[in-house]
């Protein structure tokens, strides 16, 4: 259709369909009279010859829309209704139903009631119902119009979708699914958004990515402005690469009154060149410093690269937790520090390795050196080659995942007649394994049951605190100790697991933080402790909330009521508590009490307050792991059109739109 006919740009040409131009004049259809084809013409300049037929029917059309007007009045909507109607002078009862092509896929919605019905032929009830909402002159007529059986229609009705509610859906799609922002210039995508919406325009490129960077700001600040509120934080850190592009991720954590962790992202920036220590502590102090959490972070949780490590060894304000691993000097560092004159200073915070990842190694490394130093490893190696050979034949052979999934669901196997021998191949290396071999995989799958499930523990996000990391790891001994009276092939095996848990974990069974972190969790308290170690810890834990009180008796009291504090006496104080007698009471209270729900620490402001403090740290660097996977893949060939400033822009606003809800929503009703 050219674009100079007057047709193209009118506000009411959804109610037709162009069909031709000649000299001119335009051919258009009326969608209002269907299912009888009436074909209109007009001229290219002028669109006068379709408005009079708007206006035709004048005894039924004025009241359907004088009602819609009215319930646009009343509910204070200006969302638009469009009605479309099947009209004939022959009665209700002889009358032919609409076609199925001709009935609209939309649902039928009044919005004055919020009653929503399916446009399946009912149109006369449907009518009905709009009569009785509205006790007015024109509905009355209408409905005796409707009871005298004078009309045959079949009226579709929709919520036709503003142009700014369109916008909206078209952000949340770009922002929630990682879309390149050219999709809002594909001829296709523009067609189908202009064609389901009754002819709305896609908004431009540019306005776009103008309206995405103020909600960007908006977020930001939303979320400064929280950081602001919270006492403590923790932080994780972690380096991927995908498609020849290094990125730096960081979450932050807290936990709010109410005991409920909150995670958002921080950043998830592009870095160039080599991923050295000091390349880490930069990116580490910058992001911190950005969000002015600086000082308020209890730790940041990496695993056990060999960067981070370094990086926190060299500038951590902390202790860190020394794990016994190899490391290897990095060139790249060597330079870096020959070049900067080694006279830049960092300053973070501690450092809380992640402690699934630590025991991963003890399971991936430390166990399989144990199984290689004792007789049965040759059986180990055997067996696991069998069902290596099993695995990568299911993997590369669909037919051979299919014998499996048979083979596990009791299903006769139905041969495949070309490729059965990848069949059998698959079969032959199950009923392959010796009676020593799958003795030996049951009690490897029974002994090694307790490292799985305290690896899921330490992998949680919401519940996993600080204070679960040593009764867990407590428990694990305590569990793979008690089956080496029962094992056949792994007592010498479980000797060394049970070491390597306390090698790697020593500074944390060492830490205080950690030990007043687990005291203040109600499902440990002391129980896990030996009694010669209770009542030291309960002394420090007596101290943590008497400096809490004293902290919040100076911050009351300050100023110019201090000083008259200070100046007024009346003798010897007779009676009254200090912080250190209230703090005694409620921790001894406390201790006492045998509640393990975390709701029993409102009965203990101070406790509750040492718990916030000492669990905020998170014992995993799971959650960073899974921001580029946060509900999807993200880090695909598709999305690596975006620029890297608008990847990260777009990746913090998605995972942050449940913290920063009002940004987000001002961005999604932005017109």
């Amino acid at each position: 259709m050219e674009g100079n006919v007057a047709f193209n740009h009118w506000m009411y040409r959804h109610h037709f369909i162009f069909k031709e131009r000649h000299g001119k004049n335009v051919t258009v259809q009326c969608n209002l009279c269907l299912p009888r084809i009436n074909l209109l013409s007009t001229a290219s300049d002028s669109t006068s010859n379709l408005k009079k037929h708007l206006q035709i029917f004048p005894e039924v059309r004025p009241l359907v829309w004088k009602y819609f007007e009215i319930c646009a009045q009343d509910t204070g909507s200006h969302s638009a209704l469009e009605v479309q109607s099947y009209m004939s002078e022959a009665p209700i009862a002889g009358s032919k139903q609409p076609t199925a092509q001709n009935k609209s896929p939309f649902p039928v919605l009044t919005e004055a009631a919020g009653t929503m019905l399916c446009s399946t032929g009912g149109a006369q009830t449907w009518m009905s119902r709009l009569c009785q909402e509205q006790a007015l002159p024109e509905m009355c007529k209408l409905k005796d119009l409707l009871s005298q059986n004078k009309l045959n229609w079949s009226i579709q009705i929709y919520v036709c979708i503003t142009q700014s509610k369109m916008n909206s859906l078209i952000f949340k799609f770009v922002v929630e699914d990682v879309q390149s922002f050219s999709v809002l210039e594909q001829p296709a995508f523009r067609k189908v958004i202009e064609t389901l919406s009754g002819g709305k325009r896609v908004m431009s490129r540019k306005t776009f990515v103008a309206r995405f960077e103020a909600a960007y700001d908006r977020m930001k600040d939303d979320l400064k402005a929280k950081l602001d509120t919270v006492q403590s934080v923790c932080t994780t850190a972690d380096l991927w690469s995908s498609h020849n592009r290094s990125y730096f991720g960081m979450t932050c954590h807290w936990l709010e009154d109410n005991l409920e962790r909150r995670s958002v992202a921080l950043a998830c920036t592009q870095i160039r060149g080599r991923h050295t220590y000091e390349t880490v502590a930069v990116k580490i102090q910058e992001i911190h410093a950005s969000y002015n959490i600086e000082y308020k972070v209890r730790a940041t949780g990496t695993d056990n690269g060999s960067n981070f490590v370094k990086a926190f060894k060299e500038f951590s304000s902390g202790k860190d937790c020394e794990v016994v691993e190899s490391h290897f000097e990095d060139l790249g560092s060597i330079l870096c520090e020959e070049e900067m004159g080694g006279e830049l200073s960092y300053f973070l915070p501690p450092h809380q390795r992640c402690a699934a990842h630590t025991l991963n190694l003890i399971a991936s490394k430390d166990l399989v050196e144990a199984i290689s130093k004792v007789p049965v490893g040759r059986l180990h190696n055997s067996a696991v080659a069998k069902c290596a050979a099993l695995w990568n034949k299911a993997h590369h052979s669909t037919v051979a995942a299919d014998a499996v999934l048979s083979i596990a669901n009791m299903k006769l196997l139905v041969p495949c007649v070309t490729r059965w021998n990848s069949e059998y191949s698959a079969v032959q290396k199950v009923v392959s394994l010796t009676d020593s071999q799958l003795t030996y995989l049951k009690e490897y799958v029974d002994v090694l049951k307790p490292v799985a499930t305290a690896l899921d523990i330490l992998q949680g996000e919401q519940k996993c605190y600080l204070g679960i990391v040593i009764p867990t790891l407590l428990t694990l001994k305590r569990k793979l100790q008690e089956k080496i009276s029962n094992t056949q092939f792994f007592s010498e095996i479980i000797d060394t697991t049970v070491k390597a848990v306390d090698s790697r974990f020593k500074q944390l069974f060492d830490s205080v933080d950690a030990k007043l972190a687990t005291m203040t969790v109600p499902q440990f308290r002391l129980w896990w402790l030996p009694e010669s170690e209770r009542e030291h810890l309960r002394a420090k834990l007596i101290d943590e909330v008497s400096q809490l009180y004293h902290h919040t008796a100076t911050s009351d009291n300050t100023g110019e009521t201090a000083n008259e504090e200070e100046f007024f006496s009346y003798g010897p104080q007779r009676s009254g508590r200090d912080g250190q007698q209230e703090a005694v009471e409620e921790v001894q209270k406390y201790l006492d009490g045998t509640n393990k729900e975390l709701t029993c620490l409102n009965e203990f402001p101070g406790v509750k307050k040492i718990f916030i403090k000492f669990n905020t740290t998170l014992l995993s660097s799971a959650p960073v792991e899974r921001l580029f996977s946060h509900g999807g893949n993200i880090l695909t060939a598709k999305r690596s059109s975006l620029s890297d400033e608008h990847f990260e822009q777009v990746l913090l606003l998605r995972y942050n739109s449940n913290i920063c809800t009002s940004a987000f929503k001002k961005s999604m009703n932005y017109t």
